[in-house]
C-alpha cells in the first residue's frame, strides 16, 4: 500500500485517484507526518485549534518575539477544507474544494475557485471537474490532468480563461524544444513516471520532447521548475536510484543531469524526492536520507555546492521530506516537523545565518501550513490545513492572512 492510499484510508475511508490532496499533503513526496493532521482536519475541520503566533527575524540577528500580526477581517476560515491552492502572482489566486463534501459524488470531483484581486473576491470557475493533477501556468491559464474512468487513464486539458472552460489537448508530432508561447509539462497518461511535453494551451496541442532527460522524473507536479532561463526536472538516477536533477538551457533541446552522489543514504524503500527552493538570484536543493538531510546551493558557475550548517536542524522526523524556501533577501529557510500543543504536526523554521541554521519565527504565519511556494515574480504563499486560510508574504518574514473564498 502506498503512503497516499494509506493516508486516505485513514482520513476518508477510501483512496481517491487524485493528486490534489496528495500533492498538498506530501508536497513533492509522500509526506508521512501529515497523516494525523489531514485525518483530523478532514474529519473535523477543527474549531479552536491553536494558531501559532510568530516573531520577526531581524536582519543579521536571531529571532525576536513579536505579537501575532493582525489578520484582515475578511480572512475568515471556511468549513470546507482547501484541497489545493496555487497562485500565478499576488493577484491571481486559485483553490479547489471537494464538489460534494457530503460524499454524494466521487472524492476526485473538485470545484475550482479563483480570485483576480488578491483574494478580496472569489468566484466558482466552471463546472466541477474530476481531476488528478492541477497547475497554474499563467494568470488565466490552468492545466489539469483529468480522470477518464477507464482503466486509470487520464487526459490532459487546458483552460485559458481562468478555469471557466476547459478543452482537451490533442497530441502532435515530437518536437525538439519548447517554443515561445508553450510550456514544458511532465505528464503521464497512466501510471508513472511522466514524459516531458511541450504544451500550447491556446492552440490546444501537446507534443513530446524528442530528447528526454536521463533520469526518472519525480511525477508530483505537472509543471517543471523554470528558473534562471532553464527548465529543471527533479528525479532519480535510473541506475543507482540516487536523487538527481536535470537542467536544460535550450528549452528542452538538450539536457544535463547532476546526481547528488554524496547525499545522505536513502531509506530502504527508496530515496524521497528532492525539494527545490528558489529565490530571485539563488536556488537551493534539499535531499533527504534515512537519518539526515543535505542542502545544496546552485553556484554562479553552474555547480551544486553542499551547504554547511544544515546538520544543526533536527533530523529525527525526515519522513516528512525536506521542504524549504528562500526569503526575498536571499536567506534560505528550512522546515523541521514538530508536534504542536494541539497534537498535530507543524513546522519549526530555521534560517541560514553565519554559516549555520538558527530557529526563527515568521510573523503572522501559523506552524500548521503546507510547504511555502513562490510565484515567478517573487511572492510567497501557502495555506493552513487547520484554519483553512491562505497566507501571503512579499519578504518571507512577515505574513498576512488572505480570505479564501
Amino acid at each position: 500500500m502506498t503512503d497516499v492510499e494509506e493516508l486516505f484510508r485513514e482520513a476518508v475511508a477510501e483512496p481517491p485517484p487524485s493528486r490534489l490532496v496528495a500533492g498538498e499533503i506530501y508536497a513533492a513526496g509522500r509526506r508521512r507526518h501529515r497523516r494525523r493532521t489531514v485525518s483530523a482536519a478532514t474529519a473535523a475541520v477543527v474549531a479552536g485549534l491553536l494558531m501559532v503566533g510568530g516573531g520577526l527575524l531581524l536582519p543579521g540577528g536571531s529571532s525576536q518575539g513579536l505579537p501575532p500580526a493582525d489578520e484582515p477581517a475578511t480572512a475568515t476560515p471556511s468549513e470546507d477544507p482547501i484541497q489545493w491552492a496555487e497562485a500565478f502572482d499576488a493577484a491571481h489566486l486559485y483553490l479547489a474544494r471537494m464538489a460534494c463534501p457530503d460524499r454524494k459524488c466521487p472524492k476526485t470531483v473538485f470545484q475550482v475557485r479563483g480570485s483576480d484581486d488578491g483574494g478580496r473576491t472569489w468566484t466558482d470557475r466552471g463546472e466541477p471537474i474530476d481531476v488528478y493533477e492541477l497547475s497554474v501556468a499563467a494568470a488565466e491559464t490552468l492545466l489539469a490532468s483529468v480522470n477518464t474512468g477507464s482503466g486509470g487513464t487520464r487526459l490532459l486539458t487546458a483552460s485559458t480563461d481562468g478555469g471557466r472552460t476547459w478543452r482537451r489537448l490533442h497530441e502532435a508530432l515530437t518536437v525538439d524544444a519548447v517554443p515561445s508561447g508553450s510550456v514544458p509539462v511532465c505528464w503521464a497518461r497512466s501510471g508513472e513516471p511522466c514524459t516531458l511535453w511541450s504544451v500550447d494551451p491556446v492552440a490546444g496541442r501537446m507534443a513530446p520532447l524528442r530528447d528526454q532527460p536521463a533520469l526518472v522524473p519525480t511525477h508530483d507536479e505537472l509543471l517543471p521548475v523554470r528558473w534562471s532561463g532553464r527548465i529543471w526536472v527533479r528525479g532519480s538516477d535510473p541506475v543507482t536510484g540516487r536523487p538527481a536533477v536535470a537542467a536544460s538551457a535550450d528549452a528542452g533541446r538538450t539536457w544535463s543531469v547532476h546526481v547528488f552522489a554524496d547525499a545522505p543514504p536513502c531509506p530502504s524503500e527508496g530515496c524521497l524526492p528532492i525539494y527545490f527552493a528558489l529565490g530571485s538570484q539563488t536556488a537551493y536543493v534539499v535531499t533527504v536520507g534515512a537519518s539526515a538531510r543535505a542542502v545544496y546551493r546552485y553556484t554562479s558557475d553552474g555547480r551544486w555546492e553542499r551547504v554547511s550548517g544544515a546538520e544543526r536542524v533536527p533530523a529525527d522526523r525526515l519522513g516528512a521530506g525536506g521542504p524549504s524556501f528562500v526569503a526575498a533577501d536571499g536567506t534560505h529557510v528550512l522546515c523541521e516537523t514538530v508536534t504542536q500543543p494541539s497534537g498535530l504536526d507543524g513546522d519549526r523554521f530555521w534560517a541560514a545565518r553565519d554559516g549555520t541554521y538558527k530557529p526563527v519565527e515568521l510573523r503572522g504565519l501559523p506552524a500548521t501550513v503546507y510547504p511555502i511556494k513562490r510565484t515567478q515574480d517573487g511572492w510567497l504563499y501557502t495555506h493552513s490545513y487547520t484554519d483553512q486560510r491562505l497566507y501571503g508574504s512579499t519578504d518571507g518574514w512577515t505574513w498576512s492572512a488572505i480570505a479564501a473564498g
